[in-house]
């Protein structure tokens, strides 16, 4: 039958709609409306249901394609399509119950797609999916899997800012580069950048040279290899970072060389360095050296193979044995002397000679300088200048009593005295 209007006449068939307050289709008592094809062979129970409109306690629903609507607009078992020069999909923000024909902080939001591409706009761009897979995000033509904008990327949500990490891919300084940053975007501290000539600096967003450390380290790669200290070399020309004597380590790879090099003068920021070598190590093992050298410790000694089983203690006075080994100093007056082991007391060696690592049955023996030695004087009593030679107590020495005895046997002067007995007292070694 035709249309039926409720609560007005019917004209031609036709419903005439004249008060939407009386004139209406539906149902009454909350029944859901049904809207379906034409007839089937079946019958009326036949014919397929195409959409129904339920007014629900869980609100008003429309279904096509279901009889039990759970949502406002329900449709399965197909997508939903649109098409055309407006197509898109277009929702709003939970938060924004009316419709916002201009969003300009995501009132509302839609899913379309030009050229090819789907887009997520919300008064711009914010998402694009190529239909090669590419996703741009801050772009609207993503040319690798995952492209992002010069605002970057944030790892880490935690509200302690400096848990969070983020990168960028922006100007600073007038050079573009990738950023790493400690805290949140647009602010924290940063930590490394890469500058498209290659160049990478740590603490600092605009590296110099090939590699800069903050404002004291800086990697240069050139004919010559050069890690430079308060300095580093802008666009070719050598400039100061900061204040302070400049300094190098510089490799020659055709000379052979590595040399330590510091500027006499101290400089400051922007001023051009001018570091000199004081210290050259050459290919052929020779070392060259700019002033004086100066060593902290006290004695020079030599390392020597051992001849006793038992281990000798710093302090000791030892002699040559007659396969060139040392041992404990047995005689009185012995002309074999070799010296005294070295590094009893606080006294350390300031250079050991002819040291092999590789040997632990060697040890240091002090041939001049200042070392502290093992002493005896119950023969005689020991006074500050005393000459001291080898005693009968084995590793001991004695004041020398007999200077024509002691003629080529003396170890050195007593630089302390001791009244009797036996203990350690600090001599200069000066062997005789």
């Amino acid at each position: 039958m035709a249309w039926q209007e409720v609560g007005g006449a019917q004209t031609g068939g036709n419903n005439v709609p004249i008060d939407p307050n009386v004139h209406w289709l539906g149902t009454r008592n909350a029944a859901p409306l049904i809207i379906r094809t034409e007839n089937g062979p079946g019958g009326v129970n036949a014919a397929a249901e195409v959409a129904r409109f339920t007014a629900a306690a869980g609100g008003r629903r429309v279904g096509i394609g279901t009889n039990a609507p759970n949502r406002t607009l329900h449709v399965q078992p197909s997508e939903i399509h649109s098409g055309g020069g407006g197509a898109g999909y277009s929702f709003g923000n939970r938060q924004t119950t009316a419709f916002v024909e201009t969003p300009a902080a995501g009132e509302r939001w839609v899913w379309y797609a030009n050229g090819g591409t789907a887009r997520l706009w919300s008064g711009t761009d914010k998402l694009a999916v190529t239909p090669a897979g590419n996703v741009g995000i801050g772009t609207t033509e993503p040319i690798t899997d995952l492209q992002l904008g010069e605002s970057g990327l944030q790892i880490g949500f935690s509200s302690t800012a400096s848990d969070n990490f983020h990168f960028t891919s922006d100007i600073v300084g007038g050079s573009r580069g990738l950023r790493i940053w400690n805290g949140n975007y647009g602010s924290g501290t940063h930590i490394l950048t890469a500058l498209p000539n290659g160049n990478v600096g740590i603490g600092t967003n605009t590296p110099r040279d090939r590699l800069q450390i903050g404002s004291t380290l800086a990697l240069h790669e050139g004919g010559h290899a050069v890690m430079t200290f308060g300095w580093a070399w802008n666009n070719g020309t050598p400039q100061v970072l900061r204040q302070g004597f400049p300094a190098e380590i510089r490799w020659a790879p055709t000379e052979g060389s590595l040399s330590l090099g510091i500027d006499r003068s101290s400089r400051s920021p922007g001023q051009t360095p001018a570091p000199a070598s004081i210290l050259t190590l050459r290919s052929n093992g020779n070392v060259e050296v700019v002033g004086d050298i100066r060593l902290s410790n006290a004695d020079c000694a030599e390392d020597f193979d051992v001849a006793e089983i038992e281990e000798i203690e710093p302090g000791t006075v030892v002699v040559i044995d007659e396969e060139g080994a040392v041992n404990r100093s047995t005689q009185a007056y012995d002309k074999r002397v070799a010296g005294v082991i070295s590094g009893a007391g606080d006294y350390r060696s300031g250079i050991i000679l002819d040291n092999q690592a590789a040997r632990k049955d060697r040890i240091p023996v002090a041939l001049m300088g200042k070392v502290y030695c093992m002493v005896d004087a119950r023969p005689s009593p020991i006074g500050v200048g005393d000459l001291l030679t080898t005693s009968s107590t084995p590793g001991r020495a004695m004041k020398v009593d007999d200077p024509v005895r002691a003629s080529g046997a003396t170890i050195g002067k007593a630089l302390k005295g001791l009244a009797g007995g036996q203990g350690l007292l600090p001599i200069l070694v000066s062997l005789q």
